[in-house]
């Protein structure tokens, strides 16, 4: 089942990937909070697809059923499980999975919302992030970073800090040659250094 498509034109040069597009016909996306709520402009939530191409649920399943397709204001739902931020152009931009959330000092962290900051600043063409446990048990961040040129790991720092609460800045940052992926082309996080 597909839901959204993104038709190229041009590839923008400020483009980290191409976005992931406006909802089909008859469908529609949704960025939602946690709490149910439409996310504003540039906001990043929950994606949830709307419309005729919802299916009824998972065959067989119905404890994955309840958790994934609900009855909203908006009509019946499917959560993705996927995060996103609705651009004022109308398309969508992926940034990541919900299973990619971790808990740090007590907030709730998206890895993907981080990886977008990171891959948004000048000369860094992918990132990843991933969590780790230091040697006193305290869940950190580690950015993994691809360029075409040494960066200054600092100075990623200080720009991420425009951005982001200082929770979500990765302690630490590598750089790396390329980001590993695994045989279905998703990054093999086990293979990070």
């Amino acid at each position: 089942i597909w839901s959204i498509y993104f038709p190229i034109t041009e590839v923008k040069p400020e483009w980290k990937s191409i976005p992931y597009g406006y909802p089909l016909k008859n469908q529609q996306i949704y960025v939602l909070d946690e709490w149910g709520e439409e996310c504003p402009i540039g906001v990043p939530g929950e994606l949830h697809i709307g419309g005729k191409g919802v299916a009824a649920g998972y065959l067989n399943e119905e404890e994955k059923t309840k958790a994934a397709f609900i009855n909203h204001r908006l009509g019946y739902l499917y959560k993705t499980g996927d995060y996103g931020v609705m651009r004022q152009e109308g398309y969508v931009d992926f940034l990541g999975r919900k299973d990619s959330q971790v808990k740090i000092r007590g907030h709730r962290v998206e890895l993907g919302e981080i990886e977008h900051c990171i891959n948004h600043l000048p000369n860094i063409h992918q990132s990843v992030v991933a969590d780790y446990s230091d040697s006193h048990g305290e869940k950190q961040l580690c950015g993994y970073i691809v360029a075409d040129e040494a960066v200054e790991l600092a100075e990623i720092k200080r720009e991420l800090a425009k951005y982001l609460p200082d929770y979500m800045i990765p302690a630490q940052f590598i750089q790396v040659d390329e980001i590993p992926l695994s045989a279905n082309g998703k990054v093999d996080r086990k293979l990070l250094p």
